[in-house]
């Protein structure tokens, strides 16, 4: 297997990218062992807000653009982008909502009670 990290991606779904043509060259020779992990999909959840790109077509690229990723399943990766696109989400609390597996979070986040998960809210504790 080969590991991608998130250049490699943005170059392949960024219209204009400066190493585009390498990493298409790249992907057409390891094409069926590419791998990645959960650190590249939450690299590329900010790579979407900076370049203005659709987070859930950002997501479902790198789910089709490699072979195996680390940590995450293309369903929880989805709603992760979901979460960032639709409900306002930054990358890393997406990744929290998404991780906590529908448990209560403790947090001062109250992006979490919006979408009626359960929340500890550190503001509030005594």
């Amino acid at each position: 297997m080969i590991y991608a990290d998130t250049d490699f991606f943005l170059a392949l779904i960024k219209k204009n990218d400066w190493l585009k043509k390498n990493a298409i060259r790249a992907y057409e020779n390891h094409k069926g062992s590419i791998e990645s992990s959960d650190i590249t999909l939450l690299e590329l959840m900010f790579a979407s807000k900076k370049y203005s790109l659709d987070a859930e077509v950002v997501a479902g690229s790198f789910f089709e653009l490699t072979d195996s990723v680390k940590g995450i399943t293309p369903e929880e990766g989805m709603k992760v982008a979901w979460l960032v696109k639709e409900k306002g989400f930054g990358p890393a609390d997406a990744f929290h909502s998404v991780f906590s597996a529908g448990n209560p979070v403790i947090t001062s986040e109250h992006k979490y009670a919006e979408t009626g998960q359960k929340i500890i809210d550190l503001k509030r504790q005594n």
